[in-house]
């Protein structure tokens, strides 16, 4: 396991810590927990075992993360971002169906595309205030990810001595640039509960839908692309692909369904497209947000030490 330090401001260059540094750390006047350090496999195992248990979840691990200093896997935000968003879509739908049992059985979108789109269940007062407000939660989350995951990005490049993003490598750019197009899809993320559909606007409802699901790919696929190949298991290989082609197919079958069935004028349940197929499609991608916590690769955390400086005032 590789462990990167954030450099303070002034410092040239980031390096991995060093026998020394690791010893300062671990036996210095720090709250901080011992930092494994090369070939102290207990150590690394303790670690581990925060993922056991409750700690298989990313949503507790990322609460419970040491405050003074310990290391963060920004992986574990964007994980956390999946299972909230499934999470409050869960509980919208328990909502919806004990307040508005009529919206399961009848609604607009269901007419369109032939089924109950997961999306039924927080369209609708009340589910929809939870959703807004868990919305902005999971927004939260993901700008973590983005910030963290961009830390660690400039200073693995610092390390090949690039300084600039035109030096960095493909790779380092297209991470750079998914993560700021998720952290900024994200916060647009919440205008999903205000735009649509009750005041009959499917089209920009769909449009700010649309491009989370493809910005949340393109953040996972940099992930995948980024970890180191001992990392990319058969089964993360699989995730990912099987999470393209419905991210990719997804948005193009809710076009065609919604433009379709408003361009003709059809009214009541009568679907362009097969909904079985639509269906398919659509809860795969659902499921794949969530399952990102078990298939997305490992890759270097970082080490994050918080102390107060009581007599420096800016």
């Amino acid at each position: 396991m590789q462990i990167v330090k954030i450099v303070p401001a002034g410092q040239d260059k980031a390096s991995p810590l060093g026998t020394e540094e690791l010893n300062r750390l671990t036996t210095g006047p720090t709250c901080c927990p011992p930092i494994p350090k090369p070939g102290m496999e207990e150590e690394l195992s303790r670690l581990r075992t925060r993922k056991k248990g409750l700690g298989f979840f990313s949503l507790y691990r990322v609460y419970r993360r040491p405050v003074c200093c310990g290391m963060i896997e920004p992986v574990d935000y964007l994980k956390a971002s999946g299972e909230a968003i499934f999470i409050i879509l869960v509980v919208c739908w328990i909502i919806t169906a004990i307040a508005n049992p009529e919206i399961v059985k009848d609604n607009t979108l269901k007419n369109m595309i032939g089924y109950n789109n997961p999306c039924v269940g927080w369209d609708v007062a009340p589910a929809s205030y939870v959703g807004l407000v868990g919305a902005v939660g999971a927004a939260q989350l993901s700008w973590n990810y983005a910030s963290l995951d961009l830390a660690r990005t400039i200073i693995t490049e610092k390390e090949k001595g690039a300084f600039l993003l035109s030096g960095y490598s493909l790779t380092s750019q297209f991470s750079v640039f998914s993560d700021v197009l998720f952290g900024v899809s994200t916060s647009l993320f919440p205008l999903l509960f205000l735009i649509g559909p009750s005041d009959g606007r499917w089209g920009w409802h769909t449009a700010i839908f649309v491009q989370f699901i493809f910005c949340r790919y393109l953040v996972c696929l940099a992930n995948y692309l980024e970890a180191e190949p001992r990392y990319k298991t058969q089964g993360a290989f699989g995730f990912i692909v099987v999470y393209g082609a419905v991210s990719m197919l997804l948005p193009i079958l809710y076009f065609v369904a919604i433009y379709v069935y408003c361009a003709e004028g059809r009214t009541g349940q009568d679907p362009v497209l097969p909904w079985w197929f639509t269906c398919s499609v659509d809860y795969v991608w659902m499921c794949c947000v969530p399952l990102s916590t078990r298939f997305l690769p490992d890759a270097p955390p970082l080490l994050m030490e918080n102390r107060i400086a009581k007599h420096l005032r800016v």
